[in-house]
């Protein structure tokens, strides 16, 4: 197995990023038959990082391989994908979004209206990652909750997060007194 650097590109976007990070790690011997770089966002590369990642493809063909994921194919420079095989993913259907959580529910034994699932998809779509977290965040008692009945204890949990990075002692305090947060954990 090979070690497998996976970059946020919308964190680290810049072309240093791409000559230092990843040239010093597929430019070192590779243990198996090859490395590969997982890019995450590669659409927000700059066009310089980009242009510098085409370069590195083409010279380190025989021991690298890299995998780009991005949400708006048009941003990554036709130089760029003409070295890719592109797999696009179809946006999923509000149907098979709600069969996919239903599942999710009945898995986790978890309750539901079949108006509260369909208000969690109304919500969500077409982000499943945003629908499942939405299961997760409104769920009470084993009972899945409208996600506008959650809204205080969401907004209260994010200014708990604020609270707790500042240390704020005194909001921290006042924040818990009210009751409205979700402590989650085994």
């Amino acid at each position: 197995t090979c070690a497998l650097p996976i970059l946020n590109a919308s964190d680290e976007n810049n072309v240093d990023t791409i000559r230092n990070k990843i040239k010093s790690f597929i430019s070192t011997f590779a243990i198996s038959k090859f490395k590969l770089v997982f890019l995450d966002e590669a659409d927000w590369l700059t066009n310089n990082a980009q242009a510098a990642l085409r370069h590195m493809m083409e010279e380190y063909a025989e021991n690298a391989r890299f995998v780009l994921s991005c949400n708006r194919g048009h941003k990554i420079m036709d130089e760029l994908k003409s070295r890719c095989l592109e797999i696009s993913f179809k946006r999923i259907s509000k149907d098979d979004m709600l069969e996919r959580l239903a599942v999710i529910l009945s898995t986790e034994k978890i309750k539901a209206t079949v108006d509260t699932l369909n208000e969690i998809v109304d919500v969500a779509f077409p982000d499943m990652r945003k629908a499942v977290q939405l299961l997760q965040n409104n769920v009470k008692d084993g009972v899945l909750q409208p996600p506008s009945d959650f809204e205080p204890v969401v907004e209260a949990n994010v200014k708990l997060v604020g609270a707790l990075e500042r240390k704020d002692f005194n909001e921290i305090r006042e924040i818990v007194s009210t009751g409205l947060f979700i402590v989650t954990g085994k």
